[in-house]
C-alpha cells in the first residue's frame, strides 16, 4: 500500500511538473520570444519594401536614362544623314 501511495505521489508529482513545464513553454511562446519574432518580420519587410521602392526608382531612371540615349542617337544619326548630304552635295557642285 505505502509503495502504491508513492507511485500515486510520484506520478503526481511527474504530472504537476509537466503542467508547470507547458505552462512555461506556451508564456514563452506567447510572451517576449514571440513578440520579437513578430518585431523581425515586420523590420524585413519594411526593408523589403524599401528596397522595392529603390527599385523602382531605379527602372524608372534606367528607363528615362534609355529614352534619353535613344534620342541622342537619333539626332547623332540625323546630324551624320546632313553631314553626308552637304558632304554629297559639295562633290556635285
Amino acid at each position: 500500500m505505502i509503495a502504491v501511495t508513492e507511485e500515486a505521489a510520484s506520478a503526481t508529482t511527474v504530472a504537476l511538473l509537466a503542467t508547470r513545464s507547458q505552462k512555461m513553454a506556451d508564456d514563452i511562446a506567447n510572451g517576449p520570444v514571440k513578440d520579437l519574432v513578430q518585431q523581425l518580420v515586420e523590420n524585413q519587410l519594411r526593408q523589403m519594401e524599401l528596397k522595392m521602392q529603390q527599385l523602382a526608382l531605379l527602372e524608372h531612371t534606367v528607363c528615362a536614362e534609355k529614352e534619353q540615349l535613344a534620342k541622342e542617337k537619333y539626332e547623332l544619326y540625323v546630324d551624320r544623314l546632313a553631314f553626308s548630304r552637304e558632304k554629297m552635295n559639295g562633290r556635285l557642285a
